[in-house]
């Protein structure tokens, strides 16, 4: 009986520390439709074909993404503003709200990733810890795959433990 009485609460108490532990993950394409995690992920897997950026394309394809996600939330709720343009080094940003937010986002993303994967972690999971920080930094968990892509490739291109020691 006290086995058994044991086996029960051993039990009970792994089907709540999994059920605790498991997170749910919601991205949104530009139209607030829900996206399949798994579809996405399959996607970032391939991105052979994908152009690897310079940091600095990629932080500035990363302002522009924050940007054109808070835009699509603004206008999801019906909020009007004006975006301000905003030159950064040779580079002209249109609609910039915030300018150089690329840098600070590459940065957020490098200290989420950064203290959830290494060296010996497979591609997979650094995608999914990738898609983990777009959901956590990113206004609205909207997913632009394009620049998702882009940011996959820069990242298992130059490496994990690259990207973690810059």
């Amino acid at each position: 009986m006290f086995l058994l009485k044991f086996w029960i609460q051993l039990s009970i108490k792994f089907k709540l520390e999994k059920h605790i532990n498991y997170k749910i993950m919601l991205l949104f394409n530009q139209n607030h439709e829900q996206l399949n995690v798994g579809d996405i992920k399959a996607e970032l897997e391939n991105v052979d074909h994908t152009e690897v950026l310079s940091t600095k394309e990629l932080e500035n394809e990363l302002g522009d993404y924050y940007n054109q996600a808070l835009k699509l939330e603004g206008n999801k709720y019906q909020f009007t503003t004006k975006f301000a343009n905003a030159a950064t080094d040779n580079f002209l940003v249109s609609e910039s709200f915030f300018p150089k937010i690329g840098q600070d986002i590459l940065e957020a993303i490098k200290k989420f990733v950064c203290g959830k994967v290494d060296g010996s972690s497979t591609s997979s999971e650094i995608i999914d810890v990738i898609l983990d920080a777009i959901v956590s930094i990113i206004p609205g968990g909207i997913l632009l795959k394009p620049i998702v892509k882009k940011l996959v490739k820069y990242i298992l291109s130059i490496g994990i433990s690259n990207f973690c020691s810059t």
